[in-house]
């Protein structure tokens, strides 16, 4: 395999990894305190994912058209900065019992998160055009990488923080007197966030390729009603593959926790279904880049339905399996609808990767309302829920759907090609 040699595709790459590490840390941080700091049942914790993860999405297509602007190297570098410190804020927040500033901090990581992902996308993408999907797919493997290796971190850290006394769970009495220390945690993306800093392009750099390259473009074709009807379409298929991959996952550890099992063990099923997800991206972006993107993402799919269907009743080792699986392949499409959004809105590459990875949030933020809701009902009236387990089979019929529309979707629209994306890539060899 080829790869680039580009040192700033591998500085967005490292970004992206230590960005996800820090958010995915959350699921599992929630689920451990709110269960045993907070009090808090599946709908609560649902509804403060979904609060985190609705911010990014807006935030998102908002850094992505500033990134086509600027090149988006603060956005980036700092970025991941805001990410590691919020997040190591709101563990601080989490053991001191105090909801409010854990859910404060928990939701302002957000946007260190949507200022880096266009950024990422863009600089990824434009290292090599001819292998779009596969570079996407590996800079979607060190995200998933992060956030398979977060809920793991999350998990020993926080066995190693508590102790059970009593059929409580508590702080360890060296740790209670010391939280912020905790805060050093955030030292940890430094190396990301120099690097980013050093090599992505300067506002000036990028802005003279712009102008260079719109003075040969070609006029921009007119909107037209069967746009609209794609981006509908696309719209649909997004918010379905990310209820049945985004909106799943950050279950998993509540699914494990009510089994039973103990806050290392369920953080550790949750990263399996991340980095699985994470290596057969890169499979199947290798494959896209030579068949056609649309049925790699039906296939997907289709063939993670069944194992999400059966994964939340299977017993013993089949569990860890069954979610290393489902992860595999509901996970694999996630690059894929990245660059297709990129292809089809071309005059604006990092705006389209914002506005794609916050519809995929944005749509994975609100599945995560509707399965708390579906898990557990709503508080004060006569629907109780239909439980987590039956709540994981109802989801699994969405992925067959996403499947099924995903055929429907075109390669491209018509348009001129876009100066940003073709200004980042001159621009990005300048700067290495």
């Amino acid at each position: 395999m080829h790869l680039p040699r580009s040192l700033l595709f591998w500085a967005v790459l490292l970004g992206h990894l230590t960005n996800d590490v820090f958010m995915s840390m959350g699921p599992v941080m929630l689920a451990f305190v709110g269960t045993h700091f907070l009090g808090a049942n599946a709908a609560a914790i649902g509804l403060a994912i979904s609060l985190r993860e609705l911010i990014g999405a807006v935030a998102q297509p908002f850094f992505g058209a500033l990134t086509d602007r600027t090149g988006g190297r603060l956005l980036a570098a700092l970025g991941v900065a805001w990410t590691a410190l919020s997040m190591s804020a709101a563990l601080v927040a989490a053991l001191s019992a105090n909801g409010a500033l854990t859910l404060l901090f928990y939701c302002s990581a957000a946007l260190g998160s949507a200022a880096f992902h266009p950024v990422g996308a863009l600089y990824a993408a434009a290292a090599q055009q001819s292998r779009a999907a596969r570079n996407s797919s590996l800079f979607f493997l060190f995200g998933q990488i992060g956030l398979g290796t977060g809920p793991a971190v999350a998990g020993i850290l926080l066995a190693a923080l508590t102790l059970t006394a009593e059929g409580r769970v508590r702080l360890q009495p060296a740790i209670a007197d010391n939280l912020l220390a905790l805060m050093a945690l955030s030292l940890a993306a430094l190396p990301a966030v120099a690097l980013m800093a050093s090599r992505i392009p300067s506002r000036r750099a990028v802005s003279a390729q712009r102008h260079m390259q719109e003075a040969a473009s070609k006029p921009r074709s007119p909107l037209t009603a069967a746009m609209f009807g794609v981006f509908f379409l696309f719209l649909a298929v997004l918010f379905l593959r990310s209820l049945s991959h985004i909106g799943v996952v950050n279950f998993v550890p509540i699914l494990f926790e009510r089994r039973g099992w103990s806050v290392d063990q369920y953080g550790f099923v949750t990263s399996l279904y991340w980095i699985a997800s994470a290596f057969s991206g890169v499979l199947l972006g290798a494959l896209a880049d030579r068949y056609d993107r649309r049925r790699m993402i039906a296939l997907s799919l289709w063939l993670g339905a069944p194992l999400l269907f059966f994964m939340p009743t299977a017993e013993g080792a089949a569990a860890p399996l069954l979610a290393l699986a489902a992860g595999a392949a509901l996970g694999a499409g996630f690059p894929l609808t990245v660059v297709m959004a990129q292809s089809l809105l071309p005059n604006a590459k990092g705006f389209a990767a914002g506005l794609s990875l916050g519809l995929i949030f944005g749509a994975g933020a609100i599945g995560n309302a509707l399965i708390g809701v579906l898990a557990d009902g709503i508080e004060n009236s006569a629907f109780s829920g239909i439980g987590i387990q039956a709540t994981f089979q109802v989801v699994a019929f969405a992925a067959l759907l996403a499947g099924v529309l995903a055929l429907f979707l075109p390669n491209r629209l018509s348009g001129r090609t876009a100066p940003s994306a073709q200004a980042a890539q001159p621009a990005a060899q300048a700067a290495d």
